[in-house]
């Protein structure tokens, strides 16, 4: 007897392992209380083997996905997950988003809003558990839950309940009695007995059923009514996160983390977004001037591109290609279009035909032709105010002509109308001037300088002593020369 009673002392001395258990024909099962205990041969059934305990069916975990579509599974994993613009409801079917969903496929929430546990945009709220074990914080969600026996108070703590009903002795559940036996003992069920026998068979902990202890459990666990310690779990101010046990003392909403003290804290969602609400009633960020917020929360230019026609014009450009930057700031190269005839565009603005100026040096003119016609100021030149060009002498005509080499006075003009500009020599001699009226041969030669002939400015004078003269035509090219003519002229006023 002495010998069976120190092998069982050693059986169940060596059960404080989880990974193995001695093995006994009397007790394997009972030292794998948490599993199940291998029993096939050699493993068990033979005194002072050892034997394995593993998970037991009743700690194995089935999947639950029936009916189910998306959302989690009851084992950690996964029933599936909605598409875009879908979220999954409390029964775990992908249902549209709606006005105001959020979360999952359906974006966040505006600023100042926050997405609840439901999936629906909420006003930002701040939960206030400070000093609270249970109850509500405030947003919607929960401080902490109360263990069994325990209710919340009104201030947020959790209060033990007194349970003494049928019971005539014994603990009332909160470290009080209910009662005394005058005579006899208090059994388990709280009832006075004349005799008990304490009980503890299997049990570590607990009543012995006379008002005894079979045990006491050490912290963090409390005695179940098996007699077993189990694991408390703690999830007092504590919303979400391990519970010490295993569990979890709550699951927080789409977009939310869980911190460390076991609070559900929303998490911007500003990943690829530089502007517009981050969905914790904040913000990703603002936009500069001229630009706005896009739904994809990127900052685009709210500037409308001007016309080409209007960017030329701003730049003050006629004609040609022009290059710069529009007004909304960007850069660009347009068509200014083109210069109406006879006008050419030099450095994108349109100018007419070139137009020669007075100088005291022989310049060509050109449209005459095979014969070489020169001309300048034997006078004085200066700019009118009108920006033309003007040569004047005080005595004698001021303009002279080279033709092949020979010097000739400019003739203002004869008296009267003649064709030939009172030219004794015209070539080609069967033609005739475009003008011929008094001063015509400064009109004439302004015009052939390339500034229109109707503005022009000259006098005639008649004169006193006969001098070698010329006029000059272009377009088409006429040339004239006389000699012994008295008529001359001070000036000539080339004006635009």
């Amino acid at each position: 007897m002495r010998a069976l009673t120190l092998l069982l002392t050693l059986f169940a001395t060596a059960c404080w392992k989880t990974d193995w258990k001695p093995c006994s024909p009397l007790n394997c099962a009972g030292c794998c209380a948490e599993g199940e205990c291998l029993s096939a041969p050699p493993a068990c059934g033979t005194g002072g083997a050892e034997c394995t305990c593993v998970p037991g069916a009743a700690d194995a975990c089935t999947p639950s996905c029936d009916g189910r579509s998306c959302g989690p599974d009851g084992c950690g994993g996964t029933c599936g997950a909605c598409g875009a613009g879908e979220a999954c409801d409390a029964n775990g079917r992908c249902t549209s988003c709606g006005a105001n969903s959020c979360g999952a496929g359906c974006g966040a929430c505006a600023i100042g809003e926050v997405c609840s546990a439901a999936g629906v945009c909420v006003a930002a709220c701040s939960p206030s558990c400070t000093g609270k074990q249970c109850g509500p914080d405030g947003c919607g969600g929960a401080c902490g839950t109360c263990s069994g026996g325990q209710t919340c108070t009104a201030s947020g703590q959790c209060q033990c309940v007194p349970s003494c009903a049928g019971k005539q002795c014994g603990s009332d559940g909160c470290g009080g009695s209910c009662g005394a036996c005058a005579t006899g003992t208090c059994n388990d069920s709280g009832q006075c007995v004349a005799t008990c026998t304490p009980s503890c068979s299997g049990k570590t902990c607990g009543s012995d059923g006379c008002g005894g202890s079979c045990g006491s459990c050490p912290a963090g666990t409390a005695c179940d009514s098996a007699g077993k310690c189990q694991c408390v779990p703690s999830c007092m101010g504590r919303q979400c996160g391990p519970d010490g046990c295993g569990g979890a003392c709550g699951a927080c909403g789409a977009g939310q983390s869980c911190t460390a003290a076991g609070q559900c804290q929303c998490v911007p969602a500003c990943a690829g977004r530089t502007c517009g609400p981050d969905g914790c009633g904040g913000s990703c960020g603002a936009c500069s001037a001229g630009s706005t917020c896009s739904s994809a929360g990127v900052c685009v230019s709210s500037c409308v591109p001007e016309s080409d026609a209007s960017f030329c014009a701003r730049l003050q450009k006629q004609c040609g290609l022009a290059t710069g930057l529009d007004n909304c700031g960007a850069p660009r190269t347009a068509s200014c279009g083109s210069c109406a005839s006879g006008q050419s565009c030099v450095a994108n603005a349109c100018v007419g035909p070139q137009r020669l100026v007075f100088t005291t040096s022989w310049q060509v003119l050109p449209g005459t032709g095979s014969t070489t016609v020169e001309f300048r100021c034997a006078g004085t030149v200066t700019t009118t105010a009108t920006g033309g060009t003007r040569c004047f002498r005080s005595q004698g005509d001021p303009v002279e002509l080279r033709i092949s080499g020979t010097t000739w006075l400019l003739y203002p003009g004869c008296d009267g109308l003649r064709s030939t500009n009172c030219m004794t020599s015209i070539s080609p001699s069967s033609a005739t001037y475009k003008d011929y009226e008094v001063n015509a041969g400064g009109r004439l030669l302004c015009d052939a300088m390339g500034w229109p002939l109707a503005n022009t400015l000259a006098d005639k004078n008649p004169g006193t002593y006969a001098a070698d003269v010329a006029v000059v035509q272009t377009g088409p090219a006429v040339i004239g020369t006389a000699q012994g003519l008295k008529n001359y002229g001070t000036y000539v006023n080339c004006e635009p």
